[in-house]
């Protein structure tokens, strides 16, 4: 809920980074972050891992985006 509403407090774009070592919890914390934040906002998740297929990363990246719009 602390970042929901952080997140929701902005007016300018910024970047949130989350670090911690392999196996932390992550991918599942912003699984979950994701689920709650699709109940109010439009959002879009990219896992540049599994998209790492384009020479150009801009085209998966706003793929997605425009699949997630949909």
């Amino acid at each position: 809920e602390f970042l929901t509403n952080f997140l929701s407090s902005k007016d300018k774009p910024f970047v949130l980074n989350i670090n911690a070592r392999w196996g932390a919890g992550k991918t599942f914390f912003i699984d979950k972050w994701h689920e709650d934040l699709k109940e109010k906002y439009l959002v879009s998740k990219f896992n540049a891992w599994k998209n790492d297929y384009a020479e150009d990363p801009l085209i998966a990246v706003m793929s997605n985006i425009l699949k997630d719009i949909r």
